[in-house]
């Protein structure tokens, strides 16, 4: 509470949230508390969601119900609240997180570094759940390239099924990066090239290798790009 009411930053620019872990290291009280404060304070709230098969069942074990189930009977899920990874939900858990306006950041990086499994990002984005795509910590991922992270999340959708209607298409992860990012963060003006938008950029140059011959531009970022074609950055 200290924080938030001493911030000294514009928070149009740097917006502090509430990260409460795993929801299974965290008492309701906590939960509530920090579900509290988020409210009060238009502030971002985020867990880790059913990163792992154990935190599903051990959620399962101590609540009598999915761990979804049991954010949304303490109120925290709502369009302020982001869930992290979400590998271990079922469709009733999707339907929840879609229902109340909440978000999920994919971190497929850090799930295959960690053997956790594989999101069903085509299906949370088809029940309207709003996503994100994430990089997870260095030490959970050893990259925190977005390019990187983007590319595997549309690959990783394939993995799943063999029909293409049902995985995620280069401009669904695209948005995801950028638009979708910025929204679950709490920056809702940012990630798109669009007036009324900030000019937040990132200018890549056609002449690199990955752009020649120019095709399809959207493509080839998202399955192409490593950072190497960056030639500078536009804040504001």
């Amino acid at each position: 509470r200290e924080i938030l009411q001493r911030w000294p930053f514009d928070r149009s620019r740097l917006l502090p949230g509430l990260g409460p872990t795993i929801p299974l290291h965290c008492t309701d009280e906590l939960l509530t508390g920090c579900r509290d404060l988020a409210r009060e304070w238009h502030a971002p709230l985020q867990t880790h969601l059913a990163e792992s098969k154990v935190q599903a069942l051990a959620g399962r074990a101590r609540y009598g119900r999915s761990l979804t189930a049991h954010l949304e009977s303490l109120g925290l899920l709502g369009p302020a609240f982001s869930a992290a990874h979400a590998i271990w939900i079922d469709a009733d858990d999707i339907r929840r997180l879609a229902d109340r306006g909440a978000a999920v950041a994919h971190n497929p990086l850090s799930n295959l570094r960690l053997g956790s499994g594989i999101a069903p990002a085509h299906a949370l984005h088809a029940a309207g759940v709003r996503m994100a795509i994430g990089t997870d910590g260095a030490n959970t991922s050893d990259s925190q390239s977005v390019f990187e992270a983007l590319r595997l999340a549309a690959y990783l959708s394939r993995v799943r099924t063999g029909d293409p209607r049902e995985w995620l298409s280069v401009d669904d992860v695209l948005l995801m990066a950028t638009a979708g990012g910025a929204a679950l963060l709490g920056f809702p003006q940012l990630g798109r090239v669009a007036e009324g938008y900030q000019a937040d950029l990132v200018f890549l140059d056609l002449r690199h290798v990955s752009y020649v011959p120019l095709r399809d531009v959207t493509l080839q970022v998202v399955n192409g790009e490593s950072g190497l074609a960056i030639d500078g950055v536009m804040i504001a």
